[in-house]
This record gives structure tokens, C-alpha cells and sequence, in this order.
């Protein structure tokens, strides 16, 4: 396993395993924090570096709870309790003795072999570790907890093939969700070091669908978006997995994570310093009525401290003052993904969307901003734009969208609502590409009632390879429908359980 794959394993295990299972003692707080100052998320800390992320030893979660697939010796019980007992205490010596005592007592237990087990996947021991899951598996072969365990010794071992039929069968053995979101998590982190990326990221996501603040799907997730210089993806991940973790060790490797972004020997100060030099003059550029120039500025400011939640807002709005809400909308995501806990981001992207007629986003965000303490203007403000947004949406909004997995090109079928006899336009660009000449366009009109069923088929272009990811909108009168969507559209959790090889 190579140091990229260890630093992202060691880390995310030793999350996976203390959010899921029974007795653990390191489950991270999984409620977002508000923060209290809009600057850069890096200033919680001081001066970060660009070492690697420190390494956390996972360790492979005990349980205190009797199998159920077998009526264990009283005794054999009892020494269990003892043994976990000693194992809290950090008597990991004295709780191996008593786990063999009681396999001693009932060898036909398995609960004493998976806790035995997790004590040497602790101490390194793997093969010792294997040998306790395996017959551990072998007396209880329903047991989830043992079967996560084998998987990650076997991820360990380099045996990704083993950990695979170790998720397929946890998922076949268990309908718990905290299991579930864990085997996905484990799941992406096994195609991540199998180099695909695409198959990891759709892991990784649909975990996060479960539980959108589950911080190993979160870190690992922004370090691939990370990894293929999708910045605003992995800030968002990266940063709401910043806030939804107390441990310090933790938060610190996230953000070593997070200022990959800068060049290699750069510490938070250096970037701090020189870049807020090019800040104030845009303010002052901004103050005078230039908001070229002061974008200019601002721009320089971003280049050198990219973590900077202030330096895209405030050239977020340059740019909608200037008309360009595309490029607007997208720096204010910038400012969202590394400051959520503040509501100007999604207020003022609320504002813009509505004024680039993305209405459904426009409601989102307005309605977000709203669930904070905003000022009586501001308040009254969104309320009104919400107000004509939602009477919009019933003209301008998708009825149906779905990816169409057996053709032999991309392509997607959608139906979506709006004016009668209407001209519109369907776009798809990959949204990887960088290249708005590669994708293709369609012109039509909606028909009498306003309801289109339609779809688009996209043609690669010279290097471009599925699965692929595109950006597909539809632009008519007073809409703009917004989708980013995969081909083929692969159904993750039947991959990973088996029921789809």
C-alpha cells in the first residue's frame, strides 16, 4: 500500500470504527459547529505545514454484547465482561487472557474470538487478528462487526479482493444503517486504492446520503475531488468534515489536507500576509467604483491564499455588480464551501440565482439563509424574492430525469416543465473537460401543454472516457434547470452487496 492509500486509511479507519459498533470511545461529534469569525477555516490552528497527515492507527472495535447465534456458558459471559473490561482500561495484556479463558470455558463462542481478534488488529498482529475473525465468523456467521473487522486486516494485508467479499457479505447480514454507511465507507476506500476513483466517489456519496455529516465518507471524498483539482468539492467536503470533528489530531490532518492547495513549503502566515496585501487594495479598488481592477486584486489575492472565504465573496460580488452570475454564483460557492455556518454566502447566491433565473436553487439557498439570524432587510428581502421564485417554479422545474445505462453512448431522458411553446436549449458539457467547445447543444420548443419529454445523448470527444460526468442545462424564458449527472448511473450499494456484479 502506498503512502497516499495509508495516510487515507489510517485515518479514515480510525474514524469508520469509532462511529460504529458498541463500546467505542472515540466517536466524533458528528454536529456541524457554527463558527464565530468569517475568515479562512486554517486560522483555527497555528502555522500547519505541508508534512503528511499524521498517522492513526486504527483500532478494530470490541464489542461488550454476548453473541445471539449461540447460548454461551455463563462463565464464558462473565470472563467476556472482564476481558472488555480490561480493554477499556487499557490492560490489553490482562484482556487477551481473559478472552482465551473464555474460549477456554466455550469454545464454541464467538464474540471472545472477534474481541481477541481487534486487540491484535490493534497491536499489529494481523495474521493472529485473521485467524480470531476467521473462526470467529465461522461460529457466528451473522455477526456485521466481525465482518467490517476482517475487512479492514484484510485492507491492511493488501488482500483487497478478500475485504470485498467481506462488505458484499456484512451488507448481506445486516439492515443497521450505521453498518451500512460504514461498509460503503470501507467499500470506497478499497476502489480508491484500486485506483477507481469514480467507483470510490458513488461509495463514498452514497453514505453521505445517509448521513451528510459522516466524517470518513467526508474526508475521504474531498481528497479525491481534492486529487483531481475539483477545489470547490473537496472545500465543502473538507471543511464540513472540519467542523463536524472535536479531535484534534483529527481536525489537524484535515487541515494539512486542505492546504495541499498551497505550494509546498508555504505555511498559513506566509500565505496570510502576502495575500491580504493584494485584499486591501481591491477593497480600496472597490471603494473608488472599479470593479475590474478591484477583481484583479482580489484574484491575486486568491492565488496566493486559496483558503480565504472573504477574498471569492467579495469578487463574487464584483462580478454580479458586472452582470458575469455564472462566475459570480460560482465564486460564492467558493466563499459557502469554506465558511456554511455564515448566511451571507447562501443569501447572496439566493439573490443571483434568482437574477440568473435558477430558480430551484434560488429557493434553496434563500430558504438556507433564512434559518439564520439575518437583519429585518435582508429578511423582508428574501422573503419577497422567495415569494416570486415559488410562484416561478411551478413553470420551471424537472418532472423526471434518469440516466439511460444500457445505451452505448452518455445519454439521459427527462421530462421538465415550462411555458407553452417556448424555445429552449439542452446543453451537456463534461464537467471535467475544462473545455466548453466539447458538448454538444439542442434546440427545440415546448409544446402546447409545456410539459417536454426529451433527452440528450452526449458524443465523446478525443480523451474523454466513461464513466463520465456532465453538466446538463436548459435555458427558455425566465428558467434555468441545472443537473449534474453520471454515466452510467451505477448503483453503488447492489455493486457492493452483490446483487449486481
Amino acid at each position: 500500500m502506498n503512502s497516499k492509500t495509508t495516510t487515507i486509511f489510517v485515518l479514515v479507519m480510525s474514524l469508520v470504527i469509532s462511529s460504529c459498533g458498541q463500546g467505542q470511545s472515540l466517536e466524533p461529534t458528528m454536529t456541524p459547529t457554527q463558527l464565530s469569525e468569517p475568515t479562512m477555516i486554517p486560522t483555527q490552528v497555528s502555522e500547519p505545514t505541508m508534512t503528511p497527515a499524521p498517522t492513526i492507527t486504527p483500532i478494530i472495535t470490541e464489542s461488550p454484547i454476548p453473541s445471539l447465534s449461540h447460548m454461551p456458558d455463563p462463565e464464558a459471559v462473565k470472563l467476556l465482561k472482564e476481558a472488555f473490561s480490561f480493554s477499556k482500561q487499557g490492560k490489553d495484556e490482562k484482556a487477551i487472557e481473559a478472552y482465551t479463558k473464555a474460549i477456554e470455558v466455550d469454545p464454541l463462542y464467538g464474540q471472545p474470538y472477534f474481541n481477541r481478534g481487534s486487540i491484535y488488529a490493534d497491536h499489529r498482529e494481523l495474521e493472529k487478528a485473521l485467524a480470531d475473525f476467521n473462526k470467529g465468523l465461522e461460529l457466528d456467521p451473522t455477526n456485521p462487526l466481525g465482518y467490517s473487522n476482517r475487512a479492514q486486516a484484510y485492507i491492511e494485508l493488501e488482500k483487497l479482493d478478500e475485504a470485498l467479499k467481506d462488505i458484499k457479505s456484512l451488507l448481506s447480514v445486516t439492515k443497521d444503517d450505521e453498518y451500512i454507511i460504514k461498509a460503503l465507507t470501507i467499500g470506497g476506500h478499497i476502489y480508491d486504492i484500486q485506483e477507481k476513483p469514480f467507483l470510490a466517489l458513488a461509495a463514498y456519496t452514497a453514505a453521505l446520503e445517509m448521513d451528510e455529516h459522516f466524517t470518513p465518507a467526508l474526508i475521504s471524498r474531498g481528497q479525491i475531488y481534492l486529487h483531481q483539482e475539483d477545489r470547490l468539492r473537496a472545500f465543502s467536503d473538507l471543511t464540513l468534515a472540519l467542523q463536524a470533528t472535536d479531535d484534534s489530531e483529527v481536525r489537524d490532518a484535515i487541515i494539512k489536507i486542505l492546504m495541499r492547495v498551497y505550494p509546498e513549503g508555504t505555511t498559513l502566515n506566509d500565505a496570510t500576509t502576502a495575500a491580504k496585501v493584494h485584499y486591501d487594495k481591491g477593497m480600496q479598488y472597490k471603494k473608488s467604483g472599479d470593479y475590474t481592477k478591484s477583481s484583479e486584486s482580489l484574484s491575486k489575492a486568491i492565488e496566493i491564499d486559496p483558503l480565504n472565504s472573504d477574498y471569492y465573496f467579495e469578487r463574487s460580488l464584483n462580478l454580479a455588480n458586472g452582470g458575469e452570475f455564472e462566475k459570480a454564483i460560482a465564486d460564492m460557492s467558493y466563499s459557502i464551501a469554506l465558511l456554511p455556518s455564515n448566511p451571507r454566502g447562501y443569501y447572496f447566491r439566493g439573490l443571483m440565482e434568482a437574477d440568473y433565473n435558477m430558480v430551484a436553487e434560488g429557493i434553496a439557498d434563500l430558504e438556507k439563509a433564512l434559518e439564520f439570524d439575518l437583519s429585518a432587510d435582508a429578511k423582508g428581502t428574501a422573503n419577497q424574492k422567495l415569494q416570486k421564485l415559488r410562484q416561478r417554479l411551478e413553470l420551471c422545474q424537472f418532472t423526471a430525469f434518469e440516466a439511460v445505462n444500457d445505451a452505448k453512448v452518455p445519454s439521459f431522458l427527462f421530462t421538465f416543465q415550462g411555458p407553452p411553446n417556448t424555445n429552449f436549449a439542452s446543453t451537456a458539457f463534461n464537467t471535467n473537460s475544462g473545455d466548453e467547445g466539447n458538448g454538444i447543444v439542442m434546440l427545440a420548443i415546448t409544446p402546447e401543454d409545456g410539459i417536454t419529454p426529451t433527452g440528450i445523448e452526449y458524443k465523446l470527444h478525443q480523451g474523454e472516457t466513461t464513466p463520465i460526468e456532465l453538466d446538463i442545462r436548459i435555458a427558455y424564458s425566465g428558467c434555468m434547470l441545472h443537473k449534474t449527472a453520471t454515466w452510467p448511473d451505477i448503483d453503488i450499494l447492489a455493486l457492493l452487496s452483490g446483487v449486481n456484479p
